[in-house]
């Protein structure tokens, strides 16, 4: 199998359904779809009963963790494919061609471990498109690949699985720790998904903040030292202080 898609939900109800049927509604078919869910209470466990009793590539798991990155981890785990993708609950898939062309780039790009695109955020009718890069800029700036556009080795999530210390930015953790291990990365120019801003790290900026600059002093201190004294410098962090008091 090639894909592994994984949903990890918490009382998302329906916005489950839009994420699932931008998957089903793909071109390319061989896939799996795997729900982890932390013991909703809403009517999200009759919708994924909907779903495992009418397509035979759907599963999904019922267990108590200790955030989305825990259920990523443990969904993971279970998954069959040779690459993962990551949406939550209420992202959804650009078009019904996403994965037809990650399986085309990593059909002519077979020794590269993990392939992304872009996402387009959503908030309240209006669009955004975030196209961010992995490279050398990416130490210094470390503006974040959300997750939703990442395509990576199953073999290598397992191996390195997400750091649950953090509970908004262990992807930015883990496509760090990536990145400075040497793993190889292609960037295909094209919308992988759509990201509506109503989840958890969207609505949690301040702590999301406070991880990343974590993170990037963990992998890369030099870089975060001067990045944040260049910001002090140009009154930046003093602006971002003064918002929050």
């Amino acid at each position: 199998m090639k894909f592994s898609i994984i949903i990890p939900t918490f009382n998302a109800g329906k916005r489950l359904i839009k994420t699932i049927d931008s998957i089903i509604a793909q071109n390319y078919k061989d896939y799996e779809i795997i729900v982890q869910d932390g013991w909703s209470t809403d009517d999200t466990q009759c919708i994924l009963q909907n779903y495992e009793s009418r397509f035979s590539f759907f599963r999904y798991y019922i267990a108590k963790d200790t955030g989305v990155y825990d259920a990523m981890n443990r969904a993971t785990q279970k998954a069959k494919g040779l690459f993962c993708i990551y949406l939550g609950a209420g992202d959804y898939l650009h078009d019904e061609k996403v994965l037809e062309d990650l399986n085309k780039a990593i059909t002519e790009q077979k020794n590269v471990d993990i392939f992304y695109g872009y996402v387009i955020e959503t908030d309240d009718g209006k669009y955004k498109t975030l196209i961010r890069k992995i490279n050398w800029k990416y130490k210094v700036r470390f503006a974040p690949v959300c997750h939703q556009a990442i395509c990576a080795k199953r073999e290598l999530l397992n191996d390195h699985p997400f750091d649950t210390q953090y509970k908004i930015a262990a992807d930015q953790d883990w496509l760090l720790k990536m990145l400075k291990m040497n793993k190889t990365y292609l960037f295909i120019n094209r919308a992988i998904a759509y990201y509506p801003l109503d989840g958890v790290s969207s609505n949690s900026n301040d702590l999301f903040i406070e991880e990343q600059k974590q993170i990037h002093k963990t992998y890369y201190p030099i870089w975060q030292l001067i990045r944040q004294t260049w910001r002090v410098v140009v009154g930046k962090e003093n602006n971002n202080r003064k918002r929050k008091d």
